[in-house]
């Protein structure tokens, strides 16, 4: 039997440990009062919780169903496990359960189509430390997937409905702007995120056919020094200066809803549309869409063949 890792962010699932789940992500920086509430009060607007842990678990489950599903013979060739970066299950301790289960081999999987040392990279980094502590055990963790076709098809699907959302009549001159994390750009520096994410665009665009489009960034952190631009509110605010009225949102930089999609964009970013005048729309995260899982198991079937080996 073969392990399947998907290694993700993590999110805090009730108001009581939000403060926890900070330290963790700030990992030693300084946390203020100020701060624990003003994210507390982040996710008593989205529900009170991070959807994220569900989604994953979700993600996970059809997974594995779709991967087995594929082999009559042997219907439990795979076994598909979350493992978190910030809040339970911690990857370590989810690598020690696969370990514990009599599991040899694992194909990791880290939830962002996009590669970088600050995301992806955060993520090895602790499988590394895992594997220290649970030896025998062989890892390949999947090539980064952010020009997967299935991948590209899914996004490409979510736009296609989005759009529907607008008149027909004004479907041609809507403004797409394609939003990622924005990070500090010494932390990128070598990094292929920035290309990897022109190429997912051009990749969903050239199944779309021409729309007006836009890549930008949002969620900028409070670290000090230069961030990867431009923000989206600022794309929005030129767009609104050249008269135009629609504008639709697609977090091509994110794999499932959570706080930046449904606090930073539904909220935020379409707070600062309605003051601009301006016709908002948000496309559908892929969360444990059909489509999305197929293209999960399409890439975990591909990392099982050509991958990066860790040990």
């Amino acid at each position: 039997m073969t392990a399947v890792l998907l290694l993700a962010f993590g999110g805090p699932e009730n108001l009581d440990v939000v403060e926890p789940f900070l330290r963790n992500v700030l990992a030693g920086r300084p946390i203020t009062p100020e701060l624990v509430e003003r994210v507390k009060r982040r996710y008593e607007l989205i529900g009170g919780k991070s959807p994220l842990p569900e989604i994953t678990r979700n993600q996970a489950r059809l997974l594995e169903e779709k991967l087995n599903s594929s082999f009559i013979l042997h219907p439990s060739s795979f076994k598909v496990y979350v493992g978190m970066r910030h809040w339970h299950p911690f990857i370590k301790d989810t690598v020690k359960q696969i370990k514990e289960e009599g599991i040899k081999r694992i194909i990791a999987m880290p939830m962002a189509p996009q590669a970088s040392k600050a995301s992806t990279g955060g993520y090895i980094d602790a499988m590394n430390k895992a594997l220290e502590e649970v030896p025998g055990i062989d890892v390949i963790v999947a090539e980064a997937w952010y020009k997967n076709l299935l991948y590209l098809q899914a996004v490409a699907d979510t736009v296609k409905e989005a759009l529907k959302e607008f008149p027909e009549d004004r479907r041609m001159d809507v403004q797409v702007i394609f939003s990622a994390h924005s990070l500090p750009k010494r932390t990128v520096e070598g990094d292929p995120y920035e290309m990897q994410l022109k190429e997912t665009m051009d990749g969903v665009l050239k199944i779309i056919g021409p729309i007006n489009s836009y890549l930008a960034y949002q969620s900028k952190g409070q670290t000090p020094g230069e961030w990867l631009g431009p923000e989206v509110e600022l794309v929005m605010e030129r767009l609104a200066k050249e008269g135009k009225k629609d504008v639709l949102i697609v977090p091509i930089g994110f794999v499932c809803d959570h706080v930046e999609t449904l606090y930073d964009i539904d909220i935020l970013f379409k707070k600062k549309a309605e003051e601009l005048g301006m016709n908002f729309k948000r496309a559908a995260s892929l969360n444990d869409s059909k489509a999305f899982i197929e293209a999960l198991a399409d890439i975990v079937k591909r990392a099982g063949n050509k991958g990066i080996g860790i040990r």
